[in-house]
């Protein structure tokens, strides 16, 4: 899962240029007027529901954002597997390929997302897919049984079934940036919100976070967590932190926020962890 080849297709013009090490890239005018593109993304390929044979598959995605994309992320059973970063931030539209491995058979969901220039990110698109173990070799002159794929267990959903396990999706946040000490350079506080698959299977949802020093003097320890409030019945949760009141707020005057989320079911065993997040950034403000 985390070995992939990254093929990479910039489409903006009708002039493409051969470039080496699988990488094709086509450049136009992006001086002009802002495209007429959404600040989103799309999976081309594999389609939604899809079962694939065990082996390399090939993911094709395109990102597009009026303000020029800047990032695009391709996350696979919660791990970012691969994170580019356009060098020309003015191109309203990008389309990869990405060969991804999968390590293990069953279900698996395939998320991206992109990152305008001003700093902005689309929301995830969500792919899931079922590997299957390859099949047996048939006798010869045997024809096959007409027999339905077998997923094997796995921690994230099958699509067409009720997951056995819940898992933690669609993380958004209300700032890219926070502050404390004072609100003249900007909010100091952000909301943080999420949604988990299987509602009834999760009983409370925590967040856990720390600060990570950006003039590299490390980063602090993890806090005992902060619980997230459900907002209605269909397993989305949200929380308001303030910058004041979070454990070791002013260590440092620049640094990444980081944070991960753990689902525990009524019994208090965990049911659900994420990867930890650090897409926001969090300041001193004099």
């Amino acid at each position: 899962m985390k070995h992939g080849k990254l093929a990479i297709l910039i489409v903006f013009s009708l002039v493409f240029l051969a470039a080496c090490g699988g990488i094709t890239v086509s450049i136009g005018d992006s001086g002009g007027s802002k495209a007429n593109v959404p600040l989103a993304v799309s999976v081309e390929t594999p389609a939604q529901g899809s079962q694939v044979n065990m082996g390399p598959l090939e993911i094709r995605y395109k990102a597009t954002a009026p303000e020029g994309v800047a990032v695009v992320e391709l996350n696979i059973d919660g791990y970012v597997v691969n994170s580019y970063t356009s060098p020309d931030p003015s191109q309203t539209t990008v389309a990869l390929s990405y060969t991804w491995t999968p390590q293990t058979a069953g279900s698996h969901i395939i998320r991206v997302r992109d990152q305008d220039a001003k700093g902005n990110w689309s929301d995830y698109t969500d792919v899931m897919l079922t590997v299957t173990e390859a099949q047996a070799a048939v006798e010869e002159n045997q024809p096959a049984a007409d027999q339905p794929s077998q997923p094997q267990p796995s921690n994230t959903p099958i699509p067409t079934a009720t997951p056995s396990t819940p898992y933690i999706y669609a993380v958004a946040h209300d700032v890219n940036k926070f502050y404390y000490k004072n609100s003249t350079c900007g909010p100091t506080k952000i909301t943080i919100s999420l949604q988990v698959s299987d509602p009834d299977k999760v009983w409370s949802v925590v967040i856990f976070t720390r600060f990570m020093d950006k003039e590299g003097e490390g980063q602090t320890k993890w806090d005992t967590g902060h619980a997230m409030t459900p907002q209605g019945s269909d397993g989305k949760y949200s929380i308001t932190l303030d910058a004041s009141k979070i454990t070791n707020f002013d260590a440092y005057d620049y640094a990444v926020f980081r944070y991960q989320f753990v689902a525990t079911d009524k019994n208090r065993n965990e049911v659900a962890r994420t990867d930890v997040y650090e897409d926001i950034d969090y300041s001193v403000c004099p």
